[in-house]
């Protein structure tokens, strides 16, 4: 029995590690695709199209999602960080 509640907590921690490992590496990918693609994207957006995709908003969007993550893992047991971001 204490074997069984010493591995499930093992497991619960090393998921948590992989979250956050996870999520971090997200952020920096989405960071590079912001800097890198979505840029040369902008720059190659063919202006006389009748519809833009609007470039700002969308950087707002990720760069407020990643704040959102961010603040997670700032603290991820607090719930109050949960409430305020969603």
């Amino acid at each position: 029995m204490l074997t069984t509640s010493i591995t499930a907590t093992a497991s619960t921690s090393g998921d948590m590690w992989r979250e956050r490992e996870l999520l971090e590496r997200y952020i920096s990918q989405v960071e590079a695709l912001d800097k890198g693609l979505l840029s040369q994207a902008e720059l190659s957006a063919d202006l006389s199209r009748r519809v833009h995709l609007d470039y700002s908003l969308l950087r707002k969007d990720l760069h407020e999602s990643l704040e959102k993550i961010r603040a997670y893992l700032g603290n991820p047991n607090d719930p109050q960080v949960r409430l305020r971001n969603e």
